[in-house]
């Protein structure tokens, strides 16, 4: 685990995570960040706490084993944890209560996801593009889900259909950097922002 610093420009060691694994998803709330899921993860949650540089471990999310690549974001005492899995995307939505150390089912996404790209602007939790069951088709999905009513809607059509990209928010922009571009065998890298 590796903090940067904007100001300084410079990288600083932290806490190592208490188990490896590989396309986690996480988000902050409260002072932590909280790590679910990932390839070997088996559905484990792991809560990161930034005054302290130490971990402790959540409740597994339940229902889906192993679910790497999913999307993760957080908004009023809750983690909310989209898709992934090792058998291929999935809809599944879990909240996780932070005050309650407990975890719900909420309304599936409108399409399955996994390793697409996902960002957060408020109450808002953006997921766009994904791979499919199908190795060389990725989707042109994009979905918002809004945090605070735990509802679900479309946007436009993701035209490059690119998946396993970076996602960054800025402002009221989404700006997708790299991923696998549509028609190509899986993690194939590209350069397209």
């Amino acid at each position: 685990v590796r903090r940067y610093n904007a100001t300084t420009g410079a990288w600083t060691s932290l806490a190592d995570i208490p188990i490896g694994s590989s396309s986690s998803a996480g988000a902050f709330f409260g002072g932590k960040i909280y790590v679910a899921d990932g390839y070997r993860g088996a559905n484990l949650l792991r809560i990161y706490d930034i005054a302290t540089n130490t971990w402790s471990a959540g409740p597994a999310r339940p229902g889906v084993f192993n679910s790497f690549g999913a999307a993760a974001g957080a908004f009023n005492g809750k983690v909310y944890v989209v898709g992934g899995g090792s058998a291929g995307p999935s809809s599944v939505l879990s909240i996780y209560d932070i005050a309650g150390n407990s975890w719900s089912t909420g309304p599936a996404s409108p399409s399955p996801y996994q390793l697409g790209g996902y960002a957060q602007i408020g109450q808002f939790l953006y997921l766009i593009g994904s791979f499919t069951s199908t190795p060389t088709v990725n989707t042109t999905v994009s979905m918002r889900l809004d945090m605070a009513t735990n509802t679900w809607s479309t946007g436009p059509v993701w035209t490059p259909a690119r998946a396993d990209f970076a996602l960054a928010a800025a402002g009221t922009k989404l700006i997708a950097i790299g991923g696998d571009l549509n028609g190509r065998s899986f993690f194939d890298p590209s350069a397209q922002v």
